[in-house]
């Protein structure tokens, strides 16, 4: 052959030769899993280049999709008993003969030392790995060998069991409980007398008594041996208890009694007993006291012990009340009852000796009194004059402000005692609310009656504050305090002296100030005030300031 240019090629040769392929191998291998194991390595014969394993087969033919292939040798054969699989080299493409495996499979111990559970105080129990693992390799978390092992105390225990192939283990968590705690002392009580046994222990617990009583206390009056049976949580203690009877000893203890104040009184005891022990601390049969109280005295004999207590009172001071002071009708008269139980001898100052007088002419009475029990001698007084009839009035009908207390006053002359349509009995009472007010004077003479009719409106919460006040304990004057005519909110009262100290602050609207600073009365003087409020609850806050003198 020549080209264009007359070049002639060279002929060349080859010869190709074509080999038989190298056939790959799967090793002949009989499985043996544990049944919980569904897995198989396949192995190959020699050097096989990027093999690929397939599944061809399998018994039962459900087990397992099919065909299945892969290049990781091993397989999850889902529990089949036989499987066939052929190799391929990945780089030849030569398909080895199939392959048929036995997978043969040992059953996985059972372990259950079941649920977890709990041991009375110091009692043991027993753990068994199981009867059906007898001749398997038993290992537990304390080091035991053996099937069964004995506990007494609280944790976790482990068991590890294995047939050579498959292992399994368990673990169990067993608690304490602590054993119901009783101690019932024997005791000795009286004939006559009764003891509670107690055998309460915390927590739910159930009691059963000797007597059939189902309580955790019992009240016993009789000599023999009681026991009582508790169980908690599933834990059960029992304990005995000794009564013993004796014989009380004979006690016969004064009678309660009343003294005089500054007056004694003996107290006495009569008993066959060998011991006397008064509360007190004294331990003779009889004691001397002064004092009004409750005296206790206990007696023993023969582990027997009878307590017993006299009262002794003092006697009450005679109350002697001749009353408000009367009026009496010209011309007319009235009766004085001063009688009282406790008194025995009576003398006015007139040198009356009754206890009932008819007072005939004004004046002042005095009566006095002796105790007929103590050496105590009380005295009172009474003023007669001579007048008419009471005079009352209300003043004029009036506005009030909402939510402001206004006091409204009898202002009587010659009046004994009051009674208003509410029903108070004061010369005074307190008004909140719109009505008509009625109230009646009263003395010897007759009665008099007046009303008056209150409205009550809404007002300007704008205070009124007086410049001075006079704290001198006069009962006119004695407290600064701004005069309020409507509804006032976070209101808060400061006063300052001339060295910016504050000397009050109050929040509330009724208390003023006394002229009292650190518990004396502050110097005569100008002090400054600082008043805050609001109008309404959610409103803007006011402040206003001034100054006050105080004057004595």
């Amino acid at each position: 052959m020549a080209d264009n240019c007359g070049n002639q090629a060279d002929d060349v040769i080859q010869r190709i030769n074509v080999l038989p392929c190298p056939k790959p191998e799967l090793e002949a291998d009989v499985f043996t899993n544990c049944s919980t194991n569904p897995f198989i390595t396949l192995r190959t014969k020699g050097n096989v280049n990027r093999p690929v394993y397939t599944l061809v087969a399998a018994t039962p033919a459900n087990a397992i999709s099919i065909p299945m292939s892969s290049s990781n040798p091993r397989f999850n054969v889902n529990g089949a008993t036989s499987v066939s699989f052929i190799v391929r080299d990945g780089i030849t493409g030569c398909i080895s003969d199939t392959m048929t495996y036995t997978i043969n499979y040992l059953q996985m111990p059972v372990v259950d030392l079941g649920a977890d559970t709990s041991l009375c105080g110091g009692n043991g129990m027993v753990l068994d790995a199981g009867p059906a693992n007898f001749g398997y390799q038993i290992r537990w978390s304390t080091g035991e060998t053996t099937q069964r092992i004995r506990i007494t105390r609280a944790g976790t225990y482990k068991v590890t069991v294995s047939n050579g192939m498959c292992e399994a283990a368990d673990s169990i968590e067993v608690g304490v409980i602590p054993m119901p705690l009783i101690d019932l002392k024997d005791t000795t009580i009286c004939r006559g007398q009764t003891v509670k046994l107690d055998a309460t222990v915390t927590g739910n617990a159930t009691y059963l008594w000797s007597t059939g009583a189902t309580t955790p206390v019992i009240s016993v009056s009789t000599q023999e041996r009681f026991w009582v049976r508790v169980t908690k949580l599933g834990c059960i203690t029992i304990d005995t208890v000794n009564v013993t009877v004796n014989p009380p000893p004979d006690v016969t203890l004064s009678r309660d009694t009343t003294i005089c104040p500054g007056q004694s009184v003996m107290l006495t005891v009569n008993t066959n007993a060998g011991r006397v022990q008064w509360a007190t601390g004294e331990t003779g049969n009889s004691i001397l006291v002064s004092r009004a109280g409750t005296y206790q005295v206990a007696v023993y004999r023969d582990n027997c012990v009878v307590k017993e207590a006299v009262r002794v009172s003092e006697r009450p001071d005679i109350k002697l009340e001749l009353g408000p002071d009367r009026y009496m009708c010209p011309g007319g008269s009235i009766l004085v009852d001063a009688r009282h139980p406790d008194v025995n001898v009576y003398r006015w100052n007139d040198g009356d000796l009754n206890a009932v007088k008819t007072i005939t002419q004004p004046g002042t009475y005095v009566l006095g009194v002796l105790d007929r029990y103590c050496d105590r001698y009380k005295t009172d007084s009474i003023k007669v004059a001579v007048a008419g009839p009471p005079t009352v009035n209300l003043g004029n009908d009036t506005i009030i402000c909402k939510t402001r207390r206004h006091m409204l006053k009898a202002n009587a002359t010659n009046a004994s005692r009051y009674l208003w349509n509410t029903g108070a009995t004061s010369s005074y009472i307190e008004v909140t609310e719109p009505g008509t007010y009625t109230v009646t004077a009263f003395n010897d003479c007759g009665s008099t009656t007046d009303e008056i009719t209150i409205d009550v409106k809404e007002c300007d919460s704008k205070p009124e504050v007086p410049n001075a006040f006079s704290p001198n304990g006069d009962g006119k004057n004695d407290l600064f305090r701004p005069v309020l005519r409507g509804p006032m909110y976070e209101y808060e009262l400061r006063i300052y002296n001339r060295w910016g100290e504050m000397v009050f602050i109050s929040k509330d609207q009724h208390e003023g100030w006394n002229g009292m600073y650190k518990g004396k009365p502050v110097d005569v003087g100008t002090f400054v005030w600082w008043l805050t409020y609001k109008k309404t609850a959610f409103g803007p806050a006011f402040i206003i300031k001034g100054d006050v003198t105080v004057v004595r």
